[in-house]
């Protein structure tokens, strides 16, 4: 979790420098969620629903700074397209 911590922190940079929103979800995608799901067939088995809930609120904090405001979670996850990371690891599972 250090590691995904220090990149939502660098999310938060982005965010205050500017960068587009369209751009902050494509880095979230492509530096992030890769941490998220590292080795999802292997470990997922094992997992107990607290990790679970962590990692989905990794996703839903970044997604908070890519768009801040009063949306709950689900209306982010509408808003950009995105689904939880569980369904996500459910998908690669297969």
């Amino acid at each position: 979790m250090e590691k995904t911590c220090k990149r939502l922190y660098s999310l938060r940079l982005l965010r205050k420098a500017g960068v587009e929103t369209n751009n902050m979800l494509n880095i979230y995608s492509s530096i992030i969620r890769p941490i998220l799901q590292y080795a999802v067939p292997i470990w997922r088995a094992e997992s107990e629903e607290y990790l679970s809930q962590k990692i989905e609120s990794v996703q839903e904090r970044a997604l908070k700074i890519i768009k801040p405001g009063d949306e709950n979670y689900e209306e982010l996850l509408k808003m950009f397209h995105a689904e939880k990371l569980e369904t996500r690891r459910e998908n690669l599972c297969r």
